[in-house]
């Protein structure tokens, strides 16, 4: 009984700290995405001004 607890609540700081990992993985990929978005943007706006 006692191991089987044992296993359980390791099992749900394991998956605990699976979906914090996951989080703050996809945190920082949202901002490298939002900086490369607006690099991007200061790219194409710098391409036109030289067309201009």
């Amino acid at each position: 009984m006692r191991v089987i607890t044992l296993v359980s609540v390791t099992q749900e700081y394991w998956v605990a700290d699976f979906f914090i990992c996951i989080t703050n993985l996809g945190k920082a990929l949202r901002k490298d995405l939002i900086n490369a978005m607006m690099d991007l943007s200061k790219i194409e706006k710098n391409r036109t001004d030289l067309v201009n």
